[in-house]
């Protein structure tokens, strides 16, 4: 179909993109390891940033592709491009209006802001304070992201995805520019990394719209808030996005809320928990940012369209090639994030500050954020599914119902298996929510084919099983006492590469037929 055909290629420029910004985001993660490690400035940034990157969660990317796009898409087909641009202008008023606000809010409430989402903080006066401090700092950067994600959101709409994959390299590339030039030269290095996270945000907001000009969106951006109360008023597409954002901000709230969760329980585990969260959800969100979340970025607005058009039989194929998709690309990466998650955090993390003990917390939290990593990537689909036929309340109502779960298997797995628990509680919860929302969605659209995915899954599975022994082998083969970066780098290109290879071989051996969405990604292929 063209529309598969249209998604891959779509995916495909997402995940270049994104890629890179991930390269970049590991090199800045690399940095903040050397010099930080998982010691108390780091347990205090990363409490600190998550504050606003919840409120950015909530307000922007998530809730802009719950509401925003489905809409935009249905008002692109059916009134053409200056109804668009009015869209945009009102949501970009209101967006600036609602995102000043809150950054005044949260800078005046971060002592009990943080109180409650790290509670186990308060025994320790100067960790406390200094994550107060933190967050005070980060927070402006709320206000420009949450106008980037306007443009963003305008952009994918269109379906111009590069610009809005690439720019979160723009925040890396600043912090990165910080922790080299800046955080080394003033006396509490922690402050330079929180000013960078703000110089970020601001990249990422202004490099939005040079596209958007090109696409007719100059003059379209005001601020003039009278005149966005009454269009809200009076607007039925803007109605329709309020309809819809309502339950959607309140379906990524109970996400963000089990994140949060996981930091308030992590932090009455042993100092550097947190941290450990952190480097394994780093390192499993390469797989699924790189290619699960650019297959449900690139399939909305082609979900939407359908949806528009009733055109269930196609919204059902598309569906399909989406999940059979994430299989062949999640399933091999699972293996490999297990097998090879010691070399790999050795590589990437093990400098100065970033001892042994690092390396052993944050792998396990990588095996067992791993065990979900089909599941996150499929919940995207799925999700998008249900935003694409403008149904953002089921997705709030499971999201409710695994809220619950996860906490419930916090408790349970952190007393025996520590942060590692915590982990797992998140990648067994995620299962039990996709599995759920699979079956409401089929009662909307009818079922799936879910012969030919439980197919495409044994085949997958068998080849990246093949995969997984050869990079086991070929790892442990090149394996030293004592290793440099230069051999570390050997030891893991060497089984990424051979595992690579024998997966594709393998794939072709029993037959897996998402090889071609390899060939789709490709421009004339």
């Amino acid at each position: 179909m063209k529309s598969h055909i249209e998604i891959a290629r779509a995916a495909g420029t997402i995940a270049g993109m994104t890629a890179i910004s991930r390269i970049f985001g590991f090199i800045r993660d690399i940095l903040i390891a050397s010099f930080f490690g998982t010691g108390m400035a780091a347990d205090a940034f990363f409490v600190a940033f998550r504050i606003p990157n919840l409120l950015r969660n909530l307000l922007a990317e998530g809730s802009l592709s719950a509401g925003f796009v489905p809409v935009f898409t249905e008002t692109y087909t059916r009134e053409g491009r200056d109804n668009l641009w009015k869209l945009v202008k009102v949501i970009f008023s209101l967006m600036f209006a609602v995102s000043l606000i809150l950054v005044v809010l949260g800078i005046m409430l971060a002592p009990w802001l943080v109180r409650i989402i790290a509670p186990g903080f308060i025994a320790f006066p100067d960790k406390l304070q200094l994550t107060i401090n933190l967050t005070r700092l980060i927070f402006p950067y709320l206000f420009f992201i949450a106008l980037a994600a306007v443009g963003m959101g305008a952009l994918n709409s269109l379906k111009h995805f590069a610009i809005p994959a690439f720019s979160p390299a723009v925040f890396n590339i600043s912090l990165i520019i910080f922790l080299v030039f800046v955080c080394r030269r003033i006396d509490i290095p922690i402050y330079g990394l929180a000013a960078a996270v703000v110089a970020g945000g601001i990249g990422q907001f202004l490099i939005q719209f040079p596209p958007l000009m090109r696409r007719g969106g100059g003059g379209g951006f005001s601020f003039n808030l009278k005149e966005t109360w009454l269009a809200i008023k009076t607007h039925p597409q803007v109605r329709k996005i309020g309809i819809l954002l309502t339950p959607a901000v309140f379906g990524l709230a109970i996400h963000q809320l089990s994140l949060l969760i996981d930091t308030l329980l992590a932090s009455f585990l042993s100092q550097g928990s947190i941290s450990y969260l952190y480097y394994g959800n780093r390192l499993m969100q390469l797989p699924l940012g790189v290619f699960g979340i650019a297959l449900a970025t690139a399939a909305l607005p082609a979900l939407s369209a359908q949806a528009a058009k009733k055109d269930l039989e196609n919204f059902k194929k598309t569906l399909n090639f989406s999940l059979q998709s994430v299989l062949f690309i999640s399933v091999p990466a699972i293996v490999g994030l297990i097998v090879l998650r010691f070399p790999i955090i050795r590589l990437l993390f093990a400098h100065g500050a970033f001892g042994e003990a690092s390396v052993q917390g944050s792998a396990a939290t990588l095996l067992f954020y791993s065990l979900g990593l089909c599941s996150y990537a499929g919940m995207k689909i799925v999700v998008a599914g249900f935003y694409a036929l403008q149904d953002t309340r089921t997705p709030f109502k499971i999201g409710a119902v695994t809220l619950l779960i996860n906490a419930i298997l916090n408790l349970i797995l952190m007393i025996p298996l520590k942060s590692g628990g915590i982990a797992l509680a998140t990648a067994l919860s995620s299962t039990i929510s996709l599995f759920i929302l699979l079956s409401l969605l089929r009662r909307k659209i009818g079922p799936l084919d879910y012969g030919k995915l439980k197919d495409s899954f044994v085949r997958i599975l068998s080849s990246a099983l093949i995969m997984g022994v050869v990079c086991f082998w070929v790892s442990r083969g090149l394996a030293m006492g004592e290793m440099g970066i230069p051999e570390r780098i050997i030891q893991v290109g060497a089984a990424i590469i051979s595992g690579s290879g024998v997966y594709i071989l393998a794939s072709r051996l029993f037959g897996v037929k998402e090889m071609h969405f390899l060939k789709k990604i490709i421009p004339g292929k």
